[in-house]
């Protein structure tokens, strides 16, 4: 059984700037995690999204990991990066293979464009396997 966790405890506004969306997430021994969020767009455009692995926990040194995602067909994907380029109010998920041997990610976001409203990140579940 997955066990779902908040990983924000409040909403938060994006800037065009990567910032961390909740805590560090232990995920040494797991195969899989997914993230469930919900996303006011307001007036900005583009909301991104990254997970950056770690090996220490609070360590400075940050990796892309090469991700999968899932939606409904609102995004575009690069190798590391989700972006969410519908003017929209979105609720949206997506899955990181991580193999057993990441011990630590982070999530980030950022918009390309701040509007005279910033997007809000309003929620933000994960599971892991």
């Amino acid at each position: 059984m997955v066990v779902i966790i908040d990983l924000l405890t409040s909403a938060k506004t994006l800037t065009v700037s990567w910032a961390d969306i909740g805590v560090e997430i232990s995920t040494d021994g797991k195969n899989d995690i997914d993230f469930w969020i919900k996303l006011t767009i307001n007036s900005s455009n583009n909301v991104q999204f990254r997970a950056l692995a770690k090996h220490t926990n609070a360590h400075a040194d940050e990796y892309d990991i090469m991700t999968e995602t899932y939606s409904a067909g609102k995004n575009t994907e690069d190798a590391t990066i989700h972006e969410l380029n519908t003017d929209a109010n979105q609720k949206v998920m997506f899955h990181i293979p991580l193999k057993r041997d990441t011990p630590v990610i982070q999530l980030q976001a950022k918009v390309l464009t701040v509007g005279a409203t910033g997007a809000t990140i309003d929620e933000v579940k994960y599971g892991e396997t």
